[in-house]
């Protein structure tokens, strides 16, 4: 595999070196031999739509025109760009562009390098926050327990500041 950004963007060739598995239905051996059919191109078809997106700069792309472009089939050329949403390494610009078909269409656009950087670090700092969390968290009891989740939902929020937390914890020293 080869392509301008390959020799100095690490983050999307790790993404292309290591692609997930196609998707298919459990229980359907037809759908699980379609999705082994594809995984020798999967990486490749990924990094074609990514270089044909990050080469239309701001302008960005439908997925019509990506089908276009690379002669790919819709399945493929959509499914890949999803990956590439979800790897954060292509986003939906808010602009609308009108198909082959004349229907109005997402507009997609590469996600600059510097970004997709930072991007990376926030995951892996939140995994590491995640896990010290579980350590603390398996050391509350079911009371502490509930009464995190208690200020949790009176904040709708799922994490709690830890400042907060630290205010109002004078009952349990009691």
């Amino acid at each position: 595999m080869s392509g301008p950004w390959y020799k100095d963007d690490d983050d999307l060739a790790i993404l292309l070196a290591s692609p997930k598995p196609p998707p298919f239905v459990k229980g359907s051996d037809t759908s699980k031999a379609a999705a082994d059919s594809i995984k020798p191109f999967v990486a490749a078809d990924k990094a074609k739509v990514f270089q044909y997106i990050e080469k239309q700069g701001d302008a960005g792309s439908t997925d019509d025109q990506i089908e276009v472009a690379l002669d790919l089939r819709h399945q493929t050329a959509s499914a890949r760009r999803r990956d590439l949403v979800l790897d954060g390494a292509v986003k939906d610009s808010r602009e609308r562009r009108k198909t082959r078909s004349g229907r109005s269409a997402a507009v997609w656009v590469a996600v600059p390098k510097a970004l997709r950087e930072d991007q990376r670090k926030l995951v892996k700092a939140r995994g590491e926050a995640w896990k010290e969390l579980m350590v603390v968290i398996e050391e509350f009891t079911p009371e502490e327990l509930r009464w995190l989740a208690g200020i949790a939902g009176q904040k709708g929020v799922l994490a709690v500041d830890p400042k907060e937390v630290q205010d109002d914890t004078d009952y349990l020293d009691e």
